[in-house]
């Protein structure tokens, strides 16, 4: 056993190797110091148990690869379709999906042109229907395609990483992946496009539970119309479902009277601060709505609501109280994304766009007015404080900018020998875009260029500059305590018992902060559109570094700390909220998977970390690590703060993190572990050892410059039992 690290140091690699000059030394490259592990709040998860979504990710949404769809359909048709792509007129026709789960050939599947102004482009975009038909028929879970061109996008990416960041940031939005589109021979017709998962009935019934709410489509149809949410008089709910010939709010589930919609276009604009501060929250959830805005205002969408008053869904779910659920779609303008002086006088720099000011003088302004939901909430302290939060969770957080550049970089390859082939090559297409503008316009331009367009920025230069503008120049957000769901057992049986006898499921809260917080009208759910479901009683407090548990078993007259909701041990999730006074913001989220008797779910080290199946449940007591083994962890991305954790390490004992350029096969040449073969390469050096503490965690904090993203490898070696973690990337 070594109990002196300098001993270890020693044995651990030769000298020839800690002096190896391609290695840039830790201490240059980490400005280290405290630093406090970021939430990772998100508001709703993947949809879990949905069986129509699990089949669809299973057989369609497969992002690792282009899935290739082939059409056949009567050539007149087709060329009726090329002649005229403003009509709605399904045609018929066959396809044949294939990629490595399924090879399907289906007939009788609808298709016609889909869009908006993307109609008026050469490569234009497509609907594939496949019930329109053949009445109540899906193909593996998904009733229609959405086979989007993405003309004016030279990486045809953009749409596709701005979804992905809404849902990493807890944002119910559309999945997507890049398909191979032929129609017949492919003389007309052929090239890469982005498959869109449609928001409809079974996406709603996905994400939320439910599906017999109203979904309203809220778009721009043309420049003189924008769907900002303004009150239109008389505020009878025909005004609204009539505006514009029926055209910016559609509800597309129950051919709705729109009651709904009418009363909370009223309570937005029509009610005065004070109340509108208190109220919101019961018609909208304002938390769903804050992260949507927060992904617009880094990836600069300007087609969305802040800006343009366009492309959204609202569900109007009935689980949740009816409050609204805010559903981004159409993201392709955005990441630098610029039309010739729209939707701006001038061409916009999107990187260096400020916070206040954000959505200034899109088509969603009037009179000076932002559009007036989010013009409202930002005039509310406690929602702007939110927002900000959430700005910089996008940048910093493991959901945010810079975690999304492994998803640019596996893009680029992907669609390297396809983009901008076949019948979309050259001057035929739009912008007269190659393969070759493809490939560049990843890096290309790598600073403004406002000469360049319609896109000003290279994708990877945008998310690298964007990242720094934000993190250097935008305000900071005031934290709220930091209180965190810590550990859940769903199924107790034999774990422990309440105050009646009886093992119930609990939920164990755990406070970081150096202080006693009361918890007193805080509130705990089980979904996350209920923010109510459940609050704290008066007088509830949790000392520092302390716990509180929580029964969730439906018996609130056992005891104080007995919820109105019960767990599922089939995998859902805890969210805690603040009291009424805060607005009900969320405070933190655990999401749980499928859990059997007596296991139980946490964090390790308490607060922090990452969330795993425990050892051994510790209800009130310090969670003492995770059946995972050796793990290297980490919380934060980079560029920007980070926590590297050492879990399942010997209590008590030395931990060594030894940092390499890159991967490989480093084998350790003398001491004790001589022999020991590190995933690293031949720069490997040890940076530091730490002593792990007696759950067998050991932690090394702080922040990295955006300049040495992606260059760092790190892996633990346990020094008393020769144990070696993962390696991470960072």
């Amino acid at each position: 056993m070594l109990h002196d690290p300098r001993q270890a140091i020693a044995r651990i690699l030769s000298d020839r190797h800690h002096r190896t000059p391609r290695m840039v030394p830790l201490a240059i490259l980490l400005v280290w110091g405290i630093a406090l592990c970021p939430p990772g709040l998100a508001q709703y998860g993947p949809p879990v148990g949905d069986t129509d979504y699990d089949e669809s990710n299973a057989f369609v949404f497969l992002r690792d690869e282009v899935t290739y769809i082939d059409v056949t359909m009567d050539p007149a048709d087709l060329q009726a379709i090329l002649n005229d792509p403003h009509s709605n007129d399904y045609k018929v026709c066959s396809i044949r999906f294939h990629n490595s789960a399924t090879d399907e050939i289906v007939a009788n599947v609808g298709i016609r042109p889909r869009g908006n102004y993307s109609r008026r482009w050469k490569k234009f975009n497509w609907k594939l229907d496949f019930n329109v038909l053949v009445p109540g028929r899906k193909f593996h879970g998904l009733e229609e395609f959405n086979v989007n061109a993405d003309s004016p996008d030279p990486s045809i990416s953009r749409s596709m990483i701005a979804l992905d960041m809404h849902r990493a940031m807890g944002v119910p939005a559309a999945r997507s992946h890049h398909v191979y589109l032929t129609i017949n021979d492919g003389t007309q017709v052929e090239g890469v496009y982005v498959q869109v998962e449609q928001v409809d009935d079974e996406f709603v019934q996905a994400w939320f539970g439910n599906k017999t709410g109203d979904l309203y489509k809220c778009r721009q149809p043309t420049m003189n119309f924008v769907a900002d949410l303004r009150y239109i008089a008389p505020g009878l709910p025909e005004t609204y479902r009539d505006y514009a010939n029926g055209e910016v709010y559609q509800e597309q589930i129950n051919n709705a009277d729109f009651i709904a919609f009418a009363a909370f276009v009223d309570f937005v604009n029509n009610t005065d601060l004070a109340t509108f501060a208190a109220g919101i929250g019961d018609y909208l959830n304002v938390d769903g709505f804050l992260r949507a805005m927060a992904v617009d205002a880094i990836v600069g969408n300007w087609d969305g609501y802040w800006l343009n008053a366009n492309n959204y869904y609202l569900y109007q779910n009935l689980d949740a109280g009816g409050r609204f659920e805010f559903i981004p779609w159409d993201l392709e303008n955005s990441f630098g994304m610029n039309f010739f002086d729209y939707p701006l006088p001038g061409v916009t720099n999107w990187v260096t766009r400020d916070y206040d000011g954000w959505g200034d003088g899109g088509g969603g302004s009037s009179g000076g007015s932002l559009p007036p939901l989010i013009d409202r909430l930002l005039q509310v302290p406690e929602y702007n404080n939110a927002l900000l939060r959430y700005v910089r969770e996008a940048i910093e957080g493991p959901a945010g900018l810079a975690a999304h550049t492994d998803n640019v970089d596996k893009i680029q390859a992907l669609l390297a020998p396809l983009a901008f082939m076949g019948s979309w090559g050259g001057s035929n297409n739009d912008f007269g875009y190659t393969n070759y503008s493809t490939l560049v316009s990843f890096d290309y331009p790598a600073t403004f260029d406002s000469e360049h367009r319609p896109a000003t920025w290279g994708l990877r230069s945008f998310i690298r500059w964007r990242a720094i503008y934000v993190r250097d120049y935008y305000p900071l957000s005031t934290r709220h305590a930091r209180l965190f769901v810590n550990e859940v057992v769903a199924d107790n049986e034999t774990v422990l018992q309440d105050e009646a006898g009886e093992f119930e499921d609990y939920v164990e809260i755990y406070n970081d902060e150096s202080f006693t917080v009361d918890l007193s009208g805080m509130y705990l759910s089980d979904y996350a559109g209920d923010p109510r479901a459940w609050a704290f009683p008066p007088g509830t407090t949790i000392p520092s570094k302390g716990f509180v548990l929580v029964w969730c078993d439906e018996d609130v007259g056992q005891g104080p700390l007995h919820t109105t909701f019960k767990l599922s041990k089939a995998g859902e999730g805890v969210w805690l909220f603040d009291d009424d006074a805060d607005f009900n913001q969320l405070l933190d989220d655990f999401p749980f998977p499928a859990l059997s008797d007596d296991e139980a779910f946490g964090r390790f080290p308490d607060g922090c970390g990452v969330a795993a199946v425990l050892n051994a449940p510790s209800p009130e007591a310090t969670n003492a690590g995770s059946s995972a083994g050796f793990v290297l962890t980490l919380d934060g991305a980079c560029p920007g703060r980070v926590d590297v954790y050492a879990s399942g390490a010997t209590p008590g004992e030395w931990v060594a993190f030894i940092a390499a350029n890159g991967p490989g096969s480093f084998v350790i040449p003398s001491g004790p572990w001589a022999g020991t073969v590190l995933g690293l390469d031949g720069t490997a050096r040890l940076y530091k050892t730490k002593s792990a503490d007696v759950n067998g965690t050991a932690r090394i904090s702080g922040v990295l410059p955006e300049s040495l993203c992606g260059l760092i490898w790190l892996q633990a070696l346990d020094l008393n039992n020769g144990a070696t973690s993962n390696v991470l990337n960072f």
